[in-house]
């Protein structure tokens, strides 16, 4: 089963999206459940995203949770049973949770598999006493008569009017006012709090140990950060590789909302000491769907329809190198699909003026394209023409409409597009005939033929944009892969091009031009491009000026709502939820 990352999620009325925000200005929230609302934001200095959901403790059928004692119970010995918060979430029945007290043991095997645990400090579930309070782990609180606590329980404190408890290092923030901490560390984190009128709990999880995307948070932006949300007291919980929050999706499955850095391994979430949830009444409200996908080996590619013959998808692959992909799959058989290239160059001259090199989301733009990719290499290439137009020559056969651009050249090999609307990759002489040709890009390795990856002597890892089609030739598939950005995406061989293209139910690929030029664009909703992936060039206005690129027409508006999540500039964060999949 593939794990699932959320940073974005639709409803029917709102969308919610990362926000970078002062104190000032209002969050957004977006209900999930019935009395269980979340919102996301970006802060800075340092650099964090913040998941937080609101829980209505007034609401029917909302009801506070912690994990159970372990069945063969002994104190300091066998108090609970080590799980994932979503393993937790889903065998109490929740709606929400997320990870709760430090525990021990803790390192190697432990966090990588089921196991006795002891807590620390004090945790209670359904008024039974797990773990004894302990110095330095204030706990949360809630009593028999529903009201909630933070404070520093002594051992002879009497606990029978605790329903439930759970422990952290640290209290954050204490009557509307954060806490000053002598500990400034900066790591991920989960914290728990309310509001002054105990009507509102609040979970939230803080990612991090990811430098370009969240690089976590000291104890004083916990408090911060839960008073932003609304809190009016608050604890900080376990962090770190444990950090994670969980919901619980319309097919019954867990989806984590958070991005935990233990997701970084193959094996996937920490197993925790507990954690702390909360049900809720009926189906969710929205719905759930991948921003990253760790795609296990063997599972097919889930493919979510952009337009009418055009099909979108995306995931990480976590094995060596680190690698985000993007793909498209085209339906060459659906009405309004057609292939288009860039234009020759106005004043064309062969070798001289070829084409006009321009961004990838300006070629979609001005093609009338839906969703389009960079294609051949070119020159000249250097610091001054990949930041602006101009006169461009590509390497390797180039064909717009029929008209032969670039003539076909060794080392080169070229994905066409024929007159009878037959498709291929193959190198072509020189001399060859190209008269029954309507469209032609190149790229420089052949990297699947009739369905094998092409072993490849250059090993190098890169940003990486490929073509290629399904035995049948019914499907063209697009893919780019970005890199040369460490905690998100490292890059690619071409063997792993040829095993992405494979993954996409592709016979035959060709890479293209890659590095720095590597963008796919797709028409918005707003009839404005959209770049999908994270090119290396950096912001949307430094976009490589490409020597020319390749895309599709099609029919339609757009049928996936794509949010743009990115927490910051051209990230690449962006979300494809299917129209369907989204609640009534």
């Amino acid at each position: 089963m593939n794990k699932r990352f959320i940073v974005a999620l639709v409803a029917t009325s709102a969308a919610l999206f990362f926000s970078v925000a002062g104190f000032a200005e209002e969050l957004k929230w977006t209900p999930i459940f019935n009395g269980i609302e979340l919102t996301s934001f970006e802060e800075q200095e340092p650099l964090r995203q913040v998941v937080v959901a609101r829980i209505d403790l007034t609401a029917p059928g909302v009801a506070i949770k912690t994990s159970s004692p372990h069945p063969d119970f002994a104190p300091d010995e066998r108090e609970t049973i080590r799980e994932t918060t979503p393993g937790f979430l889903k065998s109490a029945g929740l709606a929400l949770a997320v990870n709760g007290a430090f525990y021990k043991p803790f390192g190697g095997r432990t966090i990588t598999k089921p196991g006795d645990a002891n807590l620390r400090g004090l945790a209670v579930c359904d008024g039974f006493v797990e773990s004894r309070p302990e110095k330095n782990f204030p706990s949360f609180v809630l009593k028999k008569d529903g009201s909630l606590e933070i404070r520093q329980y002594d051992e002879a404190d009497d606990l029978s009017d605790v329903q439930l408890a759970i422990s952290g290092p640290a209290v954050v923030l204490k009557d509307g006012k954060v806490l000053e901490q002598k500990d400034q560390a900066t790591h991920p984190r989960t914290a728990i709090g309310f509001s002054e009128d105990q009507k509102y709990l609040y979970l939230m999880t803080i990612d991090g140990r990811r430098p370009e995307y969240s690089v976590g948070a000291r104890l004083e932006d916990v408090g911060a950060d839960l008073l932003k949300a609304g809190a009016y007291q608050g604890l900080n919980l376990d962090g770190g590789g444990s950090t994670t929050m969980a919901a619980r999706g319309a097919d019954g499955e867990p989806t984590i909302l958070n991005w935990p850095i233990n997701a970084i391994s193959p094996d996937g979430l920490r197993f925790n000491g507990n954690g702390i949830g909360v049900t809720a009444d009926g189906a969710p409200l929205v719905a759930f769907d991948e921003v990253v996908t760790i795609h296990n080996p063997g599972e097919p590619v889930e493919w979510t329809p952009a337009y009418d013959g055009v099909d979108v998808a995306s995931w990480i692959e976590y094995d060596d190198p680190l690698r985000k992909i993007f793909a498209a799959r085209v339906d060459l058989t659906a009405p309004g699909i057609a292939i288009k290239t860039s234009a020759p160059n106005e004043k064309f001259e062969p070798e001289e003026r070829e084409t006009y090199r321009q961004t990838t989301p300006q070629f979609l733009k001005e093609s009338g394209l839906k969703l389009a990719v960079n294609a051949n290499f070119y020159s000249p290439f250097n610091a001054g023409t990949i930041r602006q137009g101009g006169d461009s020559n590509v390497h390797g056969l180039a064909v717009c409409d029929g008209f032969v651009e670039s003539q076909p050249q060794k080392g080169f090999p070229s994905f066409v597009v024929k007159k009878d609307g037959d498709v291929e990759i193959r190198d072509f002489a020189p001399d060859e005939d190209l008269s029954e040709i309507a469209q032609a890009v190149s790229g420089n390795r052949v990297v699947l033929k009739d369905g094998e990856i092409v072993a490849q002597t250059d090993k190098a890892v890169h940003p990486r944009t490929a073509v290629g089609y399904s035995k049948d030739k019914r499907y063209l598939y697009f893919v780019v892969i970005d890199g040369r950005q460490k905690d998100y995406s490292v890059g690619a061989t071409y063997e792993d091009v040829g095993a992405a293209l494979k993954l996409c139910g592709a016979s035959e690929g060709l890479n293209l031009d890659g590095g720095g030029s590597t963008t796919m664009a797709i028409l918005g909703d707003d009839d404005e491009p959209l770049v999908l992936n994270r090119p290396i060039n950096g912001t949307p206005d430094l976009l490589r000026f490409n020597g020319n690129s390749i895309g599709v027409t099609a029919n339609g508006k757009l049928r996936a709502k794509l949010i743009d999540g990115r927490v910051k500039p051209n990230s690449g964060a962006t979300k494809f939820v299917p129209a369907e999949k989204t609640a009534p």
